[in-house]
């Protein structure tokens, strides 16, 4: 057994260069390998509480949404009877058509004639 592990130890001192070099390169692309896989499961990690993120923020906007609709409608009627009341929006409404029509029978439209 003394003879095989003579020779492998003389072929290694012999090309110890290109041993070193090649381990060298093995090591590091192995490294290499490694730390962009790190850095990819970060990216997708990052991208992931992002995207969930995203999701809460629009869930929470329609969840104020429709808590915003639901208190506007809810309180509408209220608010129609509380502007009826208070500004009494019919006699309003009349004066306001009374005006109309005194100022079409004052002021009549001229008619367009072409020259």
């Amino acid at each position: 057994m003394s003879g095989i592990y003579t020779s492998v130890k003389k072929y290694i001192q012999k090309h110890r260069r290109a041993a070193a070099i090649t381990a060298t390169i093995i090591g590091g692309a192995y490294f290499i390998g490694r730390y962009a896989n790190q850095k990819f499961i970060e990216f997708k990690e990052k991208s992931n509480r992002d995207r969930i993120a995203r999701e809460n923020l629009t869930r929470r906007f329609d969840q104020n949404l429709q808590d915003c609709t639901f208190t506007v409608l809810t309180l509408l009627p209220t608010l129609s009877d509380h502007l009826l009341h208070e500004l009494n929006v019919d006699s309003i409404l009349l004066r306001l058509q009374q005006v109309r029509h005194i100022e079409r029978t004052a002021s009549p439209v001229p008619s367009m004639s072409s020259s």
